[in-house]
């Protein structure tokens, strides 16, 4: 192999490594599964926050119409890899929280669900 050839294989590893590290940041990893799932547009606020025992990024959503009296409807990323995203979603205004699973091929779909009193907050 020659220089030349040996210096382009160096610098497109040098760019898939920087590329895997970056996409293994956390934030980068949360953002990039909550758009995934399709709930990016309507997010106002990413505050790192403990919540069911863990340290996480959460989504705060706009508050709904109507419902400004009750927390805002927040998620977090339980799981995001090549094969699927799923957030965990908490409505605080209607008392339900659900797993929502966005797979890569296919359709995305609602696993548990949690029904709870309106204005508390679950975990």
């Amino acid at each position: 192999m020659t220089n030349k050839k040996k210096k382009k294989w160096l610098i497109a590893a040098a760019i898939i490594a920087g590329i895997i590290i970056f996409l293994n940041i956390p934030i980068v990893s949360d953002v990039i599964a909550v758009g995934r799932v399709g709930m990016l547009y309507d997010v106002v606020d990413v505050s790192k926050a403990d919540y069911d025992g863990e340290s996480r990024y959460l989504f705060v959503f706009d508050k709904i119409e109507g419902y400004e009296k009750y927390e805002p409807t927040f998620c977090y990323v339980t799981e995001n890899n090549i094969f699927r995203s799923t957030v965990w979603i908490v409505e605080p205004a209607t008392g339900i929280a659900q797993y929502y699973t966005k797979p890569t091929i296919g359709h995305p779909y609602i696993g548990e669900t949690v029904h709870f009193t309106p204005g508390e907050i679950p975990g």
